[in-house]
């Protein structure tokens, strides 16, 4: 019975002496130019793009987070989007740009039967036909003039700005895409 009850305030002390150790990697910090990310070793991204939290976000050279605003990589020269939140656009339209799986702006391609030219934008008119492979006309199957990306909304991310409130722990660490190829 005593073995019994010392076993168990062992157990409780390890388990507590655990509990109170948390995963501390990194933190989203807000000052006076913008938000930034600082990693557990007090570094920060800065002049790219990287993964926090499974989410791709741009840093310009200062280290500070691209929000609601065109990004350029350095490195490749693709663009991006960032949205509000700072998270990249992908897979959808922002405008009248399509925001390609990894984030970058489509160019010179077909998307969901809509053509984006050599500096991305959609090519208002572009059809594609099986024999020439495509040809322009400003009217859609019923008629009308065809606009899908008036009033494309981002629609997703969180905010950022928050009034009072300094630095978010969200126990994560960036992963460098400065490296890679898109």
């Amino acid at each position: 019975m005593i073995k019994k009850g010392i076993m168990t305030g062992v157990m409780a002390l390890l388990l507590g002496g655990v509990m109170c150790f948390t995963a501390f990697a990194g933190e989203w910090v807000e000052d006076s130019s913008g938000w930034w990310f600082r990693n557990s070793d007090g570094s920060f991204p800065s002049n790219g793009i990287y993964e926090i939290g499974g989410k791709k976000y741009a840093f310009n050279d200062s280290g500070y987070l691209v929000q609601d605003n065109w990004y350029q990589h350095p490195e490749t020269g693709d663009w991006y989007y960032a949205s509000g939140s700072g998270a990249l656009a992908s897979d959808q339209w922002v405008g009248d740009y399509y925001m390609g799986s990894d984030g970058a702006m489509a160019t010179d391609t077909w998307v969901d039967g809509y053509y984006v030219g050599g500096d991305g934008k959609w090519v208002e008119g572009a059809t594609k036909s099986s024999s020439s492979g495509s040809s322009y006309s400003s009217y859609d199957e019923y008629g009308d003039v065809h606009n899908p990306f008036r009033d494309a909304p981002l629609g997703y991310g969180y905010d950022h700005s928050s009034s009072s409130s300094t630095s978010y722990n969200n126990d994560l660490e960036t992963k460098d895409f400065r490296h890679h190829s898109y």
